[in-house]
């Protein structure tokens, strides 16, 4: 038992003293999934500079899909890798797993990175996890290997066994711990894409936008500007929209019909896994304004009139990410008034605004 301790306290000192020659002849190999979550570029980078920092020299590759205990050393071979750390993103958790191929022949050490939330602090806590899992894996090998060596040479002389008695070679297994169970479980699922995956953002929205009833008032085209913070799954948004103005004609006069609403609306977003689009649901309320100016046949009988109401809206759309920080918006809903507003001249209702008005608008989100 102490000779054991002993090598065990010489190979510490050894990695202790001399990290950077060891490490420099084994570079590390970051294997990332193919996906258009740019989670997976921050956490990759941020992992790459904690190794440099540690004296090692990583590279990174991608691969189809994420890894797990099975794939991996597949993996690593197919790229010559002696070293690999593996990273995958799933259930809004960060976590991987560190392989080192066995030189003395035998089962290649797979230990698991523990997972940690995907927040702002996620790529450097897992990248500096990552790291010590590697360096304690490093230790662990290099024992079993010094430890096997003096084992095989305290019982070369005794008599082997009959090959039904020798023991099976042991297969060095990954470390589990209760709190990755469930993430380990779904490691090899689909990857998660959203517009950004910032844990929080703002941005503007900006576009087009246009709006019609079902009595007589027709479709009209118009401007939207709006601010909107986006957590991962939800979001909220202020925006005002403009119409261009509407002229009515009739025998007994004309009517010129100005509109805009604001109002502010929440949202629900579901990201397609591996595309760039996100399916979104809204519920808004607000304030919409109608403002009429009248002119009969004759002067004397010109008017003014306005009608201010409010409105709940429902909508869905899609969005399509553009980049890291941009996107495409499209949107279709329902406005419903809180009353009816109607447009007449000479007692006959040129238009109206009433339950349905259909909505659609188009725009560009600019995250900042």
């Amino acid at each position: 038992m102490t000779q054991r301790w002993l090598q065990l306290a010489i190979v510490g000192i050894v990695f202790i003293f001399t990290p950077c020659l060891a490490l420099a002849e084994n570079p590390v190999l970051i294997l990332v999934p193919a996906s258009d979550d740019p989670e997976y570029a921050v956490v990759e980078s941020r992992l790459r500079s904690e190794l440099s920092a540690a004296g090692f020299s990583p590279a990174a590759a991608t691969v189809s899909q994420p890894l797990d205990t099975a794939s991996l050393p597949a993996n690593a071979a197919r790229f010559s890798a002696p070293m690999a750390i593996s990273i995958t993103i799933s259930n809004d958790t960060v976590f991987g797993l560190v392989y080192i191929a066995n030189s003395g022949n035998g089962q290649p050490l797979i230990r698991a990175v523990p997972g940690y939330p995907v927040g702002e602090q996620a790529p450097s806590v897992f990248a500096v996890k990552a790291t010590d899992v590697l360096h304690g894996a490093l230790l662990e090998l290099a024992h079993v290997n010094t430890f096997s060596e003096s084992q095989s040479e305290s019982t070369s002389s005794a008599p082997k066994l009959p090959p039904r008695e020798a023991q099976a070679p042991t297969r060095v297994q990954p470390a589990t711990s209760a709190s990755r169970q469930p993430a380990d479980s779904q490691a090899v699922g689909p990857g998660r894409t959203v517009t950004s995956r910032q844990e929080t953002s703002w941005g503007v929205a900006l576009g087009i936008k246009s709006n019609g009833g079902t009595r007589a008032l027709p479709f009209t085209p118009g401007a939207e500007l709006g601010i909107y913070r986006q957590q991962r799954h939800w979001g909220a948004s202020i925006g005002c929209s403009t119409f261009l103005p509407l002229t009515f004609t009739r025998a007994a006069g004309q009517a010129r019909l100005s509109q805009w609403m604001l109002g502010a609306s929440f949202q629900l977003f579901q990201p397609l896994p591996r595309t760039a689009f996100t399916v979104y649901e809204s519920l808004g309320s607000g304030i919409y304004r109608l403002d009429v100016n009248g002119t009969g046949t004759r002067p004397q009988n010109s008017r003014q009139s306005s009608s201010t109401f409010g409105y709940t809206s429902l909508g869905l759309g899609l969005i399509v990410a553009l980049g890291d920080r941009t996107g495409l918006a499209l949107g279709f809903g329902v406005l419903l008034p809180w009353k009816q507003a109607d447009i007449v001249i000479q007692d006959e209702v040129v238009a109206g605004l009433s339950f349905p008005m259909l909505l659609g608008d188009l725009g560009l989100r600019l995250a900042f």
